[in-house]
């Protein structure tokens, strides 16, 4: 399921999205290209208008909260995106 696009985070807690989470606590970083590719992926496929994080282009509190947290884990703290949703 990792890297598709229909499956960023569902099923829950086997998708993309909670295995990048998994990932940034353990310390995995954006210097691993398969990380840096996968933080691409969930930015632009989960960023919302008003600057949070979410699907269908409406953010909701629990992927802003999880996501922001994770991409400051990774090295994404100073990225614009990032700093919006923060």
């Amino acid at each position: 399921m990792w890297h598709k696009y229909e499956l960023l985070s569902w099923p829950k807690y086997t998708a993309t999205h909670w295995q990048y989470l998994v990932l940034a606590d353990l310390g995995v970083t954006i210097r691993d290209r398969r990380m840096r590719k996968t933080t691409d992926l969930l930015i632009d496929h989960s960023s919302a208008k008003d600057g949070g994080f979410g699907s269908g282009g409406m953010a909701y509190f629990c992927i802003t909260g999880n996501l922001a947290r994770a991409f400051v884990q990774v090295g994404m703290g100073s990225d614009d995106r990032v700093r919006m949703a923060i």
